[in-house]
């Protein structure tokens, strides 16, 4: 079936973010990219911004989902036990990698782009995809270490995030993870090394 034109428009701006990042994707590389006219983008969006909320928002949501999913689904298997810290820190962090397998190889990089992007500013429609969620799973890290505050580990996690989402656009850090390995491999052992790493930032005592 043929993409509608808003379709087209959003496949457009994500390849070209994925690919160049959001300050350096234009609405007229988008336009070419996208083969409709600047009415349209227009019509239906109304200016670059617009466009890039657009994406952003969907992104966002579909990968909370992904990880409220994840996090009910660890809280039933746990349910009257203390879940393993490391364990809630790699279903956080481990749903790009599971949503790229979905989604293509072009995913990691448009969803670290929009990211570390949104981390800027102080757009309330963006933040609120992720603040509660982010609380959720600061709460039960809180509850699985060893006493740290919920508040803590908030500002710990905002450190953890901008560094996985950088560390996912360094093309010199992602060719060592690849090098040899399938892709699966490669993020498998990302995962992991970014898993110890983070425990070690988030949690002052590591049993």
């Amino acid at each position: 079936m043929a993409l509608t034109t808003l379709e087209r428009i959003i496949a457009a701006a994500e390849s070209l973010i994925s690919k160049n990042g959001v300050s350096r994707t234009s609405l007229r590389g988008i336009i070419r990219e996208a083969g409709i006219n600047l009415a349209s983008v227009h019509y239906h969006f109304g200016s670059k911004d617009a466009l890039l909320l657009a994406v952003s928002s969907k992104r966002f949501e579909e990968l909370n989902q992904y990880r409220t999913a994840t996090l009910n689904d660890l809280e039933e298997e746990y349910l009257g036990k203390e879940i393993p810290a490391k364990k809630i820190i790699a279903t956080y962090f481990g749903a790009v990698f599971h949503l790229s397998e979905k989604f293509g190889r072009e995913y990691l990089a448009l969803i670290a782009e929009l990211h570390l992007e949104f981390a800027r500013g102080s757009q309330k429609e963006v933040q609120a995809h992720w603040e509660s969620l982010t609380r959720r799973f600061a709460v039960a890290y809180g509850e699985a270490s060893c006493g740290i505050s919920v508040e803590e580990v908030l500002w710990r996690w905002a450190m953890l995030s901008h560094a996985f989402y950088a560390t996912l656009l360094d093309r010199r850090l992602m060719h060592q993870f690849h090098h040899g390995r399938s892709e699966q491999a490669a993020h498998a052992n990302l995962l992991n090394r970014f898993v110890e790493y983070a425990h070690s930032a988030l949690n002052p005592v590591n049993p």
